[in-house]
């Protein structure tokens, strides 16, 4: 079992969000734009969108998001609603009725960036070669985003447990897992 590393505030129980720059994951994107209730947990959508408000409420607080997270989520949200419709493939799904498909994503694109800014990331063979270098367990487009979100001040809020391994970062989350975990060894924050 690996420790976790990170600092974790368990966003469940927070009353007001500290002064931090927050990256919003693509997971928490999800249940914050584009709530679809399939594969998704109560807390996600209850706790998610309620502490997004509160960043909401505090304007000096910068709130951010990267193009490719985006780009994610509408991967996410193809695979969600082709398995809706039992279509053989996603392309099926997206001809169904591609006026109604690209709508819906302007306006998820539209609603994310009037409360996010949104970054672009240019990969690099570094990111490459230092993913491939890394001594924890994390899938490579979170990397990516950790690797291009991570400068001094920066929380990641997020629904991964994968995160709180990463040495020296702050992640908020109302995973219990990730919560639970990070109280047993003593890196729950409050």
């Amino acid at each position: 079992m690996q420790m976790p590393r990170a600092n974790v505030y368990d966003l469940r129980t927070l009353q007001s969000p500290p002064d931090f720059k927050y990256f919003l994951d693509t997971n928490v994107l999800k249940f914050i734009f584009a709530r679809t209730s399939v594969h998704e947990q109560s807390y996600q959508t209850e706790y998610y969108p309620a502490f997004f408000k509160e960043l909401l409420k505090r304007e000096n607080i910068i709130r951010f998001t990267f193009t490719q997270n985006i780009l994610e989520l509408f991967s996410v949200l193809d695979a969600i609603e082709k398995e809706l419709k039992s279509l053989p493939t996603i392309k099926d799904y997206r001809s169904d009725d591609l006026e109604q498909y690209l709508d819906s994503r302007r306006n998820i694109f539209e609603e994310i960036g009037s409360s996010l800014q949104v970054f672009p990331i240019k990969i690099t063979p570094d990111d490459v070669t230092s993913y491939l270098n890394i001594d924890f367990s994390i899938d490579v487009k979170d990397y990516i985003y950790y690797r291009h979100a991570n400068d001094t001040g920066t929380a990641f809020v997020t629904d991964d447990l994968e995160f709180i391994y990463i040495e020296g970062i702050t992640v908020f989350t109302a995973n219990d897992k990730a919560i639970q975990a990070a109280k047993r060894f003593g890196k729950l924050r409050s």
